[in-house]
């Protein structure tokens, strides 16, 4: 294996852990937990706050396993893009009004307690490995792969 195909498949396993680890963890507590932390940004009408707390954490845990995986390699990236990019809009309105975030709400109650700056950081590299993934022509050790020289 080549040098990038190294790190496709590294950017594949540590993007994916960590939508499958944000997704599981939540998953594991009360959605009323994540609800809460939805709640403080002010920004989902509350009827919508419980099952949006219930479908997010599936949401990342679905696309982690598929990018770890490395099944619908492409387009589960581009869902990664698209809900990093919600994450930091999010954040950004956010903070452009005011609001004080106590927790993000990013890895459940349980979990790791990141800062609005570090929460920026990391969604922003998130980001970064996600649109690599996507723009690689290939993925090794991946079911992709598998797929399609099986054919």
């Amino acid at each position: 294996m080549r040098g990038k195909e190294c790190f496709v498949l590294f950017a594949r396993a540590l993007l994916g852990g960590v939508l499958i680890y944000a997704g599981y963890i939540k998953l594991i507590e009360p959605a009323e937990n994540f609800a809460a932390a939805l709640e403080n940004y002010r920004l989902i009408p509350h009827r919508l706050l419980v099952p949006s707390a219930y479908l997010f954490p599936w949401i990342e845990y679905i696309l982690g396993g598929f990018l770890l995986t490395g099944f619908l390699t492409r387009i589960s990236a581009v869902g990664a893009m698209g809900m990093l990019s919600f994450f930091l809009l999010t954040l950004g309105i956010t903070v452009a009004r005011g609001i004080d975030l106590v927790s993000c709400g990013c890895f459940g109650i349980s979990g790791p307690h990141l800062s609005t700056v570090q929460e920026f950081i990391l969604d922003i590299f998130l980001l970064g490995l996600a649109w690599f993934i996507f723009k690689a022509k290939e993925h090794p050790i991946s079911l992709d792969s598998w797929i399609t020289h099986s054919e």
